[in-house]
């Protein structure tokens, strides 16, 4: 089984918490957020655009037009979250008067783009090179321990 994967389907799961009392999902602690009802309409329009977007990560690729291998031109994964988009800004939230969290709920977007500079590199190349190189390390301890997770 891939240990991203693993990692991936169990973060998922705070997506279906909910702050109880409060107007803004970004003042409750941990310990006040609780998990949607199961019979509520935000459960099931959730659990609908996950399907959704599953469908079309695995189906896309697969799908041929004539000659054209569609899934070879447009990512599923990009296709998927702009159909699942769609179908909450359109259908979702103006027809049925459901709406789920988006990113902008979960945690406030404020700020500017950073401004581009060329960093600041200290004289001590012997320094420099010992942190390159112990990142460089690390990533491929990650990269050998997810392989072997995927065996």
């Amino acid at each position: 089984m891939c240990g991203l994967g693993i990692i991936i389907f169990t973060s998922i799961f705070d997506n279906f918490k909910e702050c109880v009392g409060k107007e803004k999902y970004t003042d409750c602690t941990e310990s006040e957020l609780k998990y949607m009802p199961i019979d509520a309409p935000r459960t099931y329009i959730s659990l609908i655009i996950i399907a959704i977007t599953m469908c079309f990560c695995v189906f896309l690729p697969l799908l041929k037009c004539r000659t054209y291998n569609i899934g070879k031109w447009v990512p599923a994964s990009l296709f998927a979250i702009i159909i699942a988009s769609i179908w909450e800004h359109s259908i979702s939230r103006p027809l049925m008067g459901i709406k789920t969290r988006t990113v902008g709920e979960t945690c406030p977007i404020a700020g500017v783009w950073p401004k581009f500079h060329l960093p600041m590199i200290s004289g001590d190349y012997n320094w420099n090179l010992t942190v390159i190189i112990n990142y460089a390390i690390v990533i491929c301890f990650v990269g050998f321990v997810e392989n072997m997770l995927s065996l």
